[in-house]
């Protein structure tokens, strides 16, 4: 069976007011050569108890779009004020500079795509390298998280980078991300990477022991939808283990970004701790 349908965009969920505090720096890459606005929400608890680790989310697009981090930060205040997740901390990497969508040079139009939009070679695999290289060593070291139970979450680019690293990643030993959240990711006629990417992972290994929430547009067009139906129907047979969720939502591509967000974070988290 294919996608679960979901609620229509006029039940699209207010973002609740975020809890805790914000923590902000620029965070320089080697690898990227270019620097990161790198936001930190950390929960009521984190100062009161001072023992404890907290699981982490890593929203992509933190400056962009809402911004996803504003929401996501927001999201899991609510939550956690209901019990329903367990207290997280959430990392946006977003940019310090207005972030130009369509670049080649700068921001998502070099980090998000393996081909940029004037054809040249993108710039993913080093944007990868540095969430696992240096963004993750440094919120390590700075804040108290549970290395164990981190997570990447995006939508639409970042969706597709979402499961790009989920699927790259998971090739190599010590995995570096937990779970993984996309909200309608980006997969179409023009770039079948995500299942060349899945066909290679499949060749390793039939056992993914991880968290996964994915949620796509109903209204994206019939290519898209084709696409996602072929790596749903992947995931579902090719690991057992999976613990996975999607749904088919009733609007189109931006309204997809706050639902993916709170109910990514259900899935994953669900539960307080």
């Amino acid at each position: 069976m294919f996608l679960s349908f979901a609620a229509c965009a006029a039940d699209e969920p207010p973002v609740p007011a975020l809890t805790g505090r914000v923590e902000r720096e620029t965070f320089p890459s080697t690898i990227v050569n270019d620097a990161y606005l790198i936001e930190v929400r950390l929960p009521p608890s984190y100062d009161q108890l001072p023992a404890r680790s907290y699981p982490v989310v890593f929203q992509l697009d933190g400056t962009n779009f809402g911004p996803e981090f504003a929401i996501t930060a927001g999201f899991a205040s609510g939550l956690e004020g209901q019990g329903r997740i367990s207290e997280t901390i959430v990392v946006g990497v977003g940019y310090p500079y207005v972030d130009p969508l369509i670049s080649s040079t700068q921001g998502r139009g070099r980090d998000y795509v393996p081909v940029s939009f004037d054809g040249k070679p993108g710039g993913l695999d080093p944007f990868v390298r540095f969430l696992v290289e240096e963004l993750l060593p440094h919120i390590d070291s700075k804040y108290r998280v549970d290395s164990s139970r981190r997570i990447l979450s995006g939508h639409s680019l970042g969706g597709f980078v979402s499961l790009y690293t989920l699927f790259t990643t998971y090739q190599k030993p010590a995995p570096p991300f937990w779970g993984f959240i996309g909200g309608d990711p980006s997969l179409g006629e023009a770039d079948y990477r995500l299942l060349d990417e899945e066909t290679a992972l499949h060749a390793l290994t039939s056992s993914l022991p991880i968290p996964l929430y994915l949620e796509i547009a109903r209204f994206d067009g019939a290519v898209q939808r084709l696409s996602f139906q072929a790596l749903d129907e992947r995931l579902r047979a090719h690991y057992p283990d999976l613990r996975y969720a999607s749904e088919l939502r009733d609007t189109d591509h931006p309204g997809t970004i706050r639902p993916s967000f709170q109910n990514g974070l259900l899935h994953l988290l669900g539960g307080a701790k």
